[in-house]
């Protein structure tokens, strides 16, 4: 099996990023190897006379050390190391869909390995684990379909760090890697790190215009600047939800419910607040006025009955299809941004067409990255402020290139859920705005229940998603304590050095510090080490438990006043720290503030 590389190569190779010779399609080259301090890069290209269609594999051996625990950006709750064999550690990756990273950490969080592929268009499958024949770390990407056409100019650059630092550097030094090599994201305009309403979960399909003005009165009270309009805008209210997804691609306001969008975006800059508009970007309706433009140029059914369809951006003027009308709506209607859902629905399946002398780009990662591009270009033309939000799953460099606005997927009522996912979209996505899913909670929980919600996601954006004239008022003076909270000391945790300990713990202990600012959360754990060079503290104790210890270290704390706040932003307790390692008693979702 043919395999290019020199023999120096090889012996630095052996050290960081040993290629499986043996298990690595004959088509790819390997070139320009570079290491310095435990990073190691090499370039892949692919060999010009092997000429054969199929999916192709390259596979890689590292050292695996004192290896625990495993951390990729999507993978969640699945944080155990397996064998290489299975695939417990394995995901896909593309231009719309995920980002082809992998980590390997020690018990104390540090990094073992973090492996990169730098493509981000290619459809790729990656998997990990330990090789029980080699006692070494595994990691095999298959790049899919690779039709000669394509593979002829397929460059990609692996890239290995072992270094022995925390994992959330290793991961940072990554992302600055990818800004070096020009893979630059979205500006971000500063309300996209502010507080949001979103009508989704609030009221759901029942919205109209006037609902919608109406609780953003309230929105605007609380401090909410933006609202994200979701669906629902263009339908009536059916009882099968896909029934008003028949129309899908017209994408104009169902006019008893929205009889004047721009009377809407225009009442709603008038209140100081911006407004985003969602589309579900990908589907076309069979009752669409644009249905017989796509002419049969659809990548699936997402329905079995064929009433609404995927389109196929891999044709011109499909793409210029979706920029005039996206750029259409944003003049017409004055918006401020979209929330453009179901990015990652773009993929081919056996329902797709083959035509591929009649699409400018057959691949079809390479396709909907050119479209983002070209709609981002002409919508920033308009608004230069422009908010693009994307749902967690489509998160690589390719995305965030065009979306500034990143989104937990969707986890109702799930606090948890929310924080870990946010968490995992904050190391991913560091140079754009995490947002959560829209909180929503129960009318009738506790205030310490309703702060649960609050108190998960300190470290990313809120987006509220309640009926405000139905809360009761133990929950309106929670919300008002912890937004006012979260915007208070919003530029320690946005741009502050990020710190989430214990990923395969999901995180018990996180905080953020910036300019002798710490603000720190607990969740499963009741102890926190203040970090060196803290002026001022502020911890949230949502551990469940009602006692937390801190530990000032080599801090000057000792004398200095404290107050804890309840969860509704009452002083419950004040006193002077009297040594180095105290305990509080602090209710659950309570606040310490030391200053």
């Amino acid at each position: 099996m043919l395999f290019q590389t020199n023999s120096y190569d090889e012996m630095k190779l052996e050290k960081i990023l040993n290629i499986q010779k043996d298990l690595t399609d004959s088509r790819f080259v390997f070139s320009d190897y570079n290491e310095s301090n435990g990073i190691a890069t090499v370039k892949i290209t692919t060999n010009q006379s092997e000429k054969y269609s199929g999916d192709a594999d390259m596979v890689f051996r590292m050292d695996d050390g004192d290896v625990y625990s495993v951390w990729a950006p999507l993978h969640q709750y699945k944080r155990a190391l397996f064998p290489d064999w299975r695939s417990d550690f394995s995901f896909r990756t593309a231009a719309n869909f995920g980002f082809p990273i992998m980590q390997f950490l020690d018990k104390k969080g540090n990094n073992i390995c973090f492996f990169a592929l730098v493509d981000f268009t290619s459809e790729l499958q990656l998997k990990g684990g330990v090789n029980e024949a080699s006692s070494k770390l595994s990691v095999t990407v298959t790049v899919k379909d690779c039709r000669p056409s394509y593979f002829d100019d397929y460059e990609a650059i692996a890239y290995c760090d072992n270094r022995n630092i925390p994992y959330y550097d290793a991961i940072a030094d990554y992302q600055k890697y990818l800004l070096s090599l020009g893979h630059t994201p979205a500006p971000v305009p500063d309300s996209g790190y502010r507080r949001t309403y979103s009508s989704w979960y609030a009221l759901q399909k029942n919205i109209t215009q006037e609902k919608l003005l109406e609780q953003c009165k309230y929105a605007k009270q609380y401090g909410m600047d933006t609202v994200i309009l979701d669906d629902g805008w263009q339908t009536p209210i059916y009882d099968i939800i896909q029934n008003g997804d028949k129309t899908a691609g017209d994408w104009e306001p169902y006019l008893p419910k929205f009889p004047d969008m721009k009377g809407l975006a225009d009442d709603l800059h008038n209140m100081g607040m911006k407004l985003i508009l969602w589309i579900g970007t990908t589907m076309i309706g069979c009752d669409s006025k644009h249905f017989d433009f796509f002419n049969g140029r659809f990548l699936y059914k997402k329905f079995e009955d064929g009433t609404v369809r995927m389109a196929d951006p891999r044709y011109k003027d499909i793409r210029e299809w979706y920029v005039d009308f996206l750029t259409d709506r944003m003049k017409r209607w004055n918006l401020d941004g979209f929330k453009l859902d179901f990015l990652d629905a773009f993929w081919t399946t056996e329902e797709s067409r083959t035509d591929y002398e009649n699409m400018d780009y057959p691949n079809i990662g390479e396709a909907v990255a050119v479209m983002m591009n070209e709609v981002s270009e002409s919508l920033r033309k308009i608004n230069p402020n422009l908010l693009l939000e994307y749902r967690q799953s489509y998160i690589g460099p390719a995305m965030q290139k065009t979306g500034n606005l990143f989104r937990v997927e969707d986890c109702a009522y799930g606090s948890m859920f929310n924080r870990i996912n946010g968490i995992d979209l904050r190391l991913s996505v560091p140079n754009s705005a995490v947002h959560s899913d829209m909180l929503m909670w129960d009318y009738d929980a506790s205030a310490e229940g309703c702060a649960d919600q609050l108190s998960n996601l300190l470290f990313i954006v809120p987006q509220i998603s309640v009926r405000f004239d139905r809360l009761p008022e133990e929950h309106k003076k929670v919300l008002k304590f912890y937004l006012d909270f979260i915007d208070d000391n919003n530029d320690v945790l946005q741009h502050g050095k990020f710190v989430p300990l214990n990923p395969e713990a999901f995180y018990p202990v996180v905080y953020a510090q910036k300019d002798g600012k710490t603000i720190a959360g607990l969740y499963s754990s009741n102890m926190f080490t203040v970090p060196d060079s803290t002026d001022s503290l502020s911890v949230v104790n949502a551990s469940g438990k009602e006692k937390i210890y801190i530990d000032f270290a080599e801090n000057d704390f000792v004398g200095r006043k404290y107050e804890i706040y309840n969860c509704m932003g009452e002083i419950i307790a004040d006193g002077t720290v009297s040594s180095v390692l105290n305990s509080y008693d602090i209710p659950h979702n309570g606040i310490i503030i030391l200053k």
